[in-house]
This record gives C-alpha cells, structure tokens and sequence, in this order.
C-alpha cells in the first residue's frame, strides 16, 4: 500500500516558507526587516508633521499614561496617544497633525494603557494610523520604552503612506 507523498512534502515547504518570514536580507547579506504592511505601494502623501507641545495641550487626550510614534526617537511625535492605566475598558485617545491641522480620533479597541503595547489602530476625522512594533526594545530608550515600527497612515481618498520609526511607551 503506497502513502501519500505530498503531505509530507507540503508540510516541509510551508516550514521552509514560514521560517523565512519576518526577515529579508540586503545585497551584502545583512539582515534587514521585512515590510510589516507588505510591499504596497505609496499612493499619493499624508501629509503628517511633527506635534508640538502647544498641539499636545490643544488635543486634550487625557489618560495617565501613553505612546507615541516618531520618525526618530529625537524628532517630535507624528502620532501620540493616551489611555488610562488604571481603566482596562478605555478606549485610547489620539492626535496627529495632518496637512497643518490637528487631528483627534479613538482606538479602534478598548483596553487602556495595556492595549497599546504593541502599536494598534486609531482613526478618526478623515485619517486611520495604523501602527505595527517590528523589533525590540532599543537599549538607550530610558525611561521610555523605544521599539523599531511601521506607521501607515491612510485617507479616504485613497492617499497611503507608510513610515518607518518607532514606538514609545512610557510618556
């Protein structure tokens, strides 16, 4: 009685094509992270800029305790979020500063402080920010947690930007 052959087989490709998942290397063999939103184009520009302390008071997130995404970890905030630590039913605030006007928006879920961990979902008044966390904790990133991410930002009109940066919890 023969068995079947392409069982085993399928399963040793999809190991082979899952391990390699999550990683890509350039020209000279180095490691280099692997789009997280996949390898779409940018349609158009979301035009984001850097918030500032006036913006940040104008917004009146509230909450304890919140992240942020910044293109560098010396560059203002191009999104920044708060949510109440104490309140795991809070649904995060946020604010960005799109095309010279500040915007404010929810989470796309509940959870407070706790839920932002590892990036999420936020929209509101004509944009949804996306953010992903891609690495680990940046070792010079005290007292704030610092973490390599991806940022795509989306309009109704189909404009779509990704940016790379990184996520800071802890602010």
């Amino acid at each position: 009685m023969m068995q079947p052959v392409f069982l085993p087989v399928a399963t040793a490709f999809a190991m082979v094509v899952l391990s390699a998942c999550g990683r890509g290397y350039d020209e000279s063999g180095e490691e280099v992270p692997t789009p997280v939103f996949g390898a779409e184009e940018r349609r158009g520009s979301v035009d984001l800029q850097p918030l500032t302390p006036d913006d940040l008071a104008e917004a009146e997130l509230g909450g304890d305790l919140g992240c942020s995404f910044s293109s560098s970890v010396r560059d203002g905030p191009l999104l920044a979020v708060r949510a109440r630590v104490d309140t795991p039913g809070n649904t995060p605030s946020f604010a960005a500063r799109l095309a010279g006007a500040i915007v404010t928006g929810k989470a796309d879920r509940a959870g407070g402080y706790a839920s932002l961990a590892d990036g999420g979902r936020f929209s509101g008044n004509g944009v949804l920010l996306e953010v992903a966390v891609t690495g680990d904790r940046e070792p010079e990133s005290s007292p704030a947690a610092s973490r390599p991410a991806a940022m795509r930002a989306s309009r109704p009109d189909g404009s779509r930007q990704i940016f790379q940066g990184f996520w800071i919890c802890g602010v």
